[in-house]
């Protein structure tokens, strides 16, 4: 069985490689101001972990 660390690492990891290899994506988040705490790939992380878990 998997730890919940290990989980969100590799979640992450695919979230974060699909966002930054998506052009449409990454022209969608494309938005003016100060940089975020968190990036989208963490944002959408967190929300996949809020479904799964």
């Amino acid at each position: 069985m998997l730890d919940k660390a290990t989980v969100l690492t590799t979640l992450f990891l695919i979230v974060d490689d699909l966002m930054k290899g998506s052009a449409v994506i990454k022209d969608a988040l494309e938005r003016p101001g100060p940089a975020p705490q968190l990036s989208d790939s963490e944002v959408v992380t967190i929300g996949y972990c809020q479904v799964i878990v």
